[in-house]
């Protein structure tokens, strides 16, 4: 998680996929396509979303900013027509213009990835997940399938690393 980001971010590839969602006809289609916009999501996607800071970041030794000890973050919702309570996150710059805050609040403007997204929703309780692009795209991660999604990322990660364990043990009793 970044904040007070100047980073554009880059999320082509995604944003394409959502232009196509109506006009994948086929069921195998269909989840072809979720299965590559939730590929873009889970390893690639960076994400702009405001939250507010009740202490401002303090600069450290090494250049970075870091908050102080104790300092709460309340991240910024968007209520479904059924009520229910979405992070808003978007994809770039432009679809971030889109959305305005209603009551005017000081906000702080965070990068965020999809590991970020399950801390977020564990410390905010009243959220059923996220929203990307919600004034356009309105594309909802609930609750559940983000934790389903970074639960099959830990796994491949897992499965990687137990490949390459093993090619090392075989590379290792080769020579």
């Amino acid at each position: 998680m970044v904040f007070n980001t100047d980073i554009d971010p880059d999320n082509s590839q995604l944003k394409e996929y959502f232009t196509w969602r109506d006009t994948a006809v086929t069921k195998h289609q269909q989840v072809n396509l979720i299965n590559k916009i939730a590929h873009e999501i889970v390893m690639k996607g960076k994400f702009l979303a405001y939250c507010t800071v009740s202490e401002k970041p303090e600069k450290t030794e090494d250049g970075k900013y870091a908050f102080p000890k104790g300092t709460k973050i309340s991240y910024f919702s968007i209520t479904s027509k059924q009520g229910q309570k979405f992070l808003p996150v978007f994809t770039d710059r432009e679809q971030l213009a889109k959305w305005k805050d209603p009551e005017n609040r000081d906000k702080t403007l965070m990068l965020l990835t999809f590991d970020d997204f399950v801390p977020i929703l564990r410390s905010a309780s009243s959220l059923q997940g996220i929203i990307i692009n919600p004034m356009s795209d309105n594309f909802p991660l609930p609750r559940k399938l983000v934790a389903d999604w970074m639960n099959r990322k830990i796994a491949l990660f897992r499965e990687v690393l137990k490949r390459q364990k093993e090619k090392q043990s075989e590379s290792g009793k080769n020579e």
